[in-house]
C-alpha cells in the first residue's frame, strides 16, 4: 500500500511512488527521510517530439485522364505524441495505426 506516512522503522522495505508531470521534460521529486538522513526519488517525462522525420512522394508522371492516383505508402515516424493529419486536395487510402475520429 503506498500512502503518505510518519512511521517507525527498524528494518525493512521501502519504495516510494508519485505521479509524474503532466508537461514535458518536467521531473518530479518525491522525498524519503530515514532519521537524519534525506533521500531523493526523481522521475522526468519525456521531451515531446511532434515533429515528423521528413516524409517524400515519389510524382506519377504519364497517368491516365480522370484515374484514381495512388502514392506508394510512407511511415511517419520520428515522434513520440499524437499529430493531427490533414490531406489538401486528396484523399487517404490507407492509414494504419492513425486514429481517425
Amino acid at each position: 500500500m503506498y500512502t503518505r506516512l510518519k512511521a517507525r522503522c527498524k528494518r525493512g522495505y521501502v519504495a516510494i511512488r508519485h505521479t509524474a508531470s503532466s508537461k514535458s521534460n518536467t521531473t518530479v521529486t518525491t522525498t524519503l527521510k530515514a532519521g537524519t538522513n534525506t533521500y531523493t526519488f526523481k522521475s522526468t517525462t519525456l521531451v515531446v517530439d511532434s515533429t515528423p522525420d521528413p516524409i517524400s512522394f515519389t510524382p506519377q508522371t504519364g497517368v491516365s485522364l480522370s484515374s484514381l492516383v495512388e502514392s506508394a505508402v510512407v511511415t511517419v515516424s520520428g515522434i513520440n505524441t499524437t499529430l493531427a493529419l490533414s490531406i489538401t486536395g486528396g484523399n487517404t487510402v490507407s492509414m494504419v495505426g492513425v486514429y481517425q475520429g
